[in-house]
This record gives C-alpha cells, structure tokens and sequence, in this order.
C-alpha cells in the first residue's frame, strides 16, 4: 500500500512539473503542423479557426419575425497532453466568437462562450489507479425551449473523480463520484418571470460504476451506471406574466450492461440494454410556494411537476455498428433511447435514431454526412411532444500540414405540439483552420 501511495505521488508530480514547465521551458523546433514538442512525453497543438457563418432563422421563431444574417466566426484554442505509459494528463481550451454584420443582429453576438476542459489518468498500469476531470464552460445555446426568444445562456462547471481497479489483464472496474453546477440565464421576459436575465442555478452531484470484462481480445461485456442528485436554488418561479412556475428538486438513476467491441475486421457493435428513474420532490415546490395551498402549487393537469418516468419511458437502450468499408470510408447507424434532465421542466425522453458517413478522396480531401432524427418527450410543468430533425454535410480541403479549409451545410428542424417552438434554420458556413 505504502508502495502504491508514493508510485501515486510521483506520477501526479511528473505530470504537474511536465505541465509547468510548458510556460518556462525552452521547445523543441518544429514545423507548422508538427505542434510544439516540450520534451519527450509532452505535446502542445494550439490553432485557430477563422470562417464565416450564415443563419436563416437566427431567433429559432415560428412566424413572421424571423431574423437571418451573416456572421464572422473567430474560435481559438489549445490541446496540451502529458502522455507516459503510466500517466495520460490532457488538457484542452476553446474560446469563440460570433459577430453578425448589422447592428440589427448584435443582441445575438457572441464574445464569451468558452470551454475548458482537464482529464487525468494515473497509476494505468497499476492494479489500483484513478482518474480525475473537470469541466468548466460557459455556452449561449439556442434552448429550443422557450418559444419566440429561445437563446439562454448556461454556466456549467462539472467535477469528476475516483478510483480504477484492475484484478487481472481482462477487467476494469471504475467507482468515482461527480459534482455539477449549473447557473442558467434567458433574455428579460421571454419566461413572463419579469425584465431579469437570471432564470435559476442548481447544484448536482451523485456516484459513478463502469466496468468492463474482456472475453475476447477486441469484445467485452459493460456495465455503465450513474446516480445523480439536483438541487434548484429556485423551485418555484414567479413574475408579472407569470403567476407560478415549477422546478421540483430531483434525481436520475440509469443503469445498461451489454457488449461492446470488434466482431470482425471491418465490424464494431455496440449493444446496451437498462434501466432508468427519474424521482422528483413535489414538496420542494410547496416549501418554496408563497401560499401552498394555490392551484399553482398542486399538482394537477395544468401544473405536471410531479412528472417522472413511467413504463416504457424506464427502458434504455443504445445499439450501434460501425462498417467499414474500406480504408478511407466507414458508415455508422445507431439507435438511442434516453432521457435528460432540463432547466425548464422536469425531463425530457427520447428516442433517437441517426447515421453518420465518412470518406477521404485522395490524400488531402475528406467529406462527412450525417443525419439524425429525434423523438422527445418534455414532461413537467411544460409538457410537448417534438420531433427534430438535423441533416449536416461538411467537406475539408487540407492545403498544408498546418492549414486546411472546410465548407458546411447543417439544416435543423423542429416539429412540436405547441407552434411557437417550431422551426427550421438554414447554416451554410465555410472556415479555415491553421495549426502549429
């Protein structure tokens, strides 16, 4: 054990001195493309993308009050890795930019997003090692939630660690914990809570079991589980055009065993079949109504915060296989049956089902196409059925070891139960990407 203990030190100490050392050593030469070499077990690849991006439907609106417009795209970042038999340190950071051309459209800039991102695995060769992670970010997403102004804007910070057993050659066990937070805030009035951008926050946290037995030398039998915990800083919401909004305090439990691995040369599956609950605490809201005897605070047919998974809803499955096809070309389909927590109302089930193609022509050109379809079902105190629908089409040119560029089409649509979430939008947008 004491063996164990100072083998774990000295790998956490290579890899912070090898991280460190990034900022004050001198590199080794290198070629644009090549990165920049920080001795023998450590890479820096920073690049930038720089492009143009065009929105038919900016807004995500129904009707006529449908904005489009053109956009410079600036998205720099980074990718640091400290990789030894024994320790795999990355670390990652992106940034970007989105500035649409005419005033009309500067509410919809963006001078913020970024997300950085740290993973670590130590003692891997070990019998016992660990693993640790951590993921801050800070998006403006389209929430395809809230109708006429759908942009939100979502702090997440997400803490991940524990421990990696390894009894023989053939199994891995993972245990570890997790801790989120997440700080939500919409344009003023577009949930009739008042003119303020701050909607709600929520603290999470809750355990983590993977593990894995290898039966053949490229397939193994899975299991994958999570329990998480949330905790609404607000449960229930009210304002001028609004007289009460639900968020009930709750949890997630999934647990799916299958295979998963190589059956052929050309062949990978993916084969997973669970469980799932979703159990919310109605008496979060009442404690947090002004009156708890209000129609508001009861659950009922207009007010379904009690929502959580029922029947099939419980199953999940995720089904998928990869072909080859030949070196350069692979086609994927797959099946996913899941469910997510939301900001806005309790969950959202879906079944979703997508393929994806990839090809090269040539030594310097790549293309990829992909489509999904997905089947949602919101339930709480909003309740909808959706479909979306996202078709993408990209092509890459690589003009240099450092340089390439790429042209991109994606198309999005939404059908639901209630008019004012659907949509359709249009993005064509084409960028070059330089690296060192």
């Amino acid at each position: 054990m004491r063996r164990t203990l100072r083998h774990c030190l000295n790998s956490c100490l290579a890899a912070g001195v090898a991280l460190a050392t990034c900022a004050f050593s001198t590199s080794a030469l290198a070629e644009p493309g090549e990165h920049i070499q920080l001795g023998t077990a450590t890479e820096l690849a920073p690049d930038i993308d720089l492009g143009f991006q065009y929105r038919s439907n900016i807004n995500q609106n129904s009707g006529a009050n449908r904005r489009s417009g053109l956009a410079l795209t600036v998205a720099p970042g980074a990718r640091l890795v400290y990789d030894t038999p024994d320790t795999l340190v990355t670390f990652t950071g992106d940034y970007r930019l989105i500035k649409y051309f005419t005033n009309q459209l500067s509410n919809a800039d963006q001078f913020n997003d970024f997300d950085i991102q740290f993973n670590g695995e130590f003692l891997r060769t070990a019998p016992v090692g660990f693993y640790l992670a951590e993921r801050p970010a800070l998006v403006n997403n389209n929430a395809d939630d809230l109708g006429a102004t759908p942009f939100h804007t979502r702090f997440r910070n997400e803490l991940r660690g524990g421990m990696v057993f390894r009894p023989g050659p053939i199994l891995e066990v993972k245990v570890g914990g997790a801790f989120e937070y997440d700080n939500i805030q919409v344009p003023p009035g577009s949930t009739g809570v008042g003119d303020v951008r701050a909607f709600n926050s929520r603290v999470g946290g809750g355990a983590d079991l993977s593990a894995q037995y290898l039966f053949l030398p490229r397939t193994a039998a899975v299991i994958d589980g999570d329990y998480r915990y949330y905790d609404w800083q607000r449960n229930f919401i009210s304002g001028p055009n609004n007289p009460g909004y639900a968020l009930p305090d709750g949890s997630q439990f999934r647990l799916l065993g299958g295979l998963r691995g190589r059956v052929t040369e050309r062949v990978v599956v993916v084969g997973q079949l669970g469980y799932g609950a979703s159990p919310y605490n109605v008496q979060s809201v009442k404690d947090a109504c002004p009156n708890p005897d209000d129609v508001q605070c009861t659950p009922g047919p207009t007010n379904q915060f009690d929502a959580k998974l029922t029947g099939i809803e419980r199953l999940l499955a995720v089904l998928q296989v990869q072909y080859q096809l030949d070196e350069g070309r692979s086609l994927t389909v797959g099946y996913r049956k899941d469910f997510n927590d939301s900001f806005f109302t309790n969950y959202m089930a879906y079944n979703k089902l997508y393929g994806t193609f990839s090809t090269t022509l040539g030594t310097r050109m790549s293309a990829n196409a992909g489509l999904s379809v997905r089947q949602e079902s919101y339930r709480g105190e909003v309740t909808r059925d959706d479909v979306f629908f996202d078709v993408r089409v990209d092509g890459t040119y690589k003009a240099q070891e450092w340089a390439s560029i790429t042209a991109a089409l994606v198309y999005q649509q939404r059908i639901s139960q209630i008019q004012s979430v659907e949509y359709f939008d249009v993005q064509p947008k084409i960028f070059a990407t330089f690296t060192y």
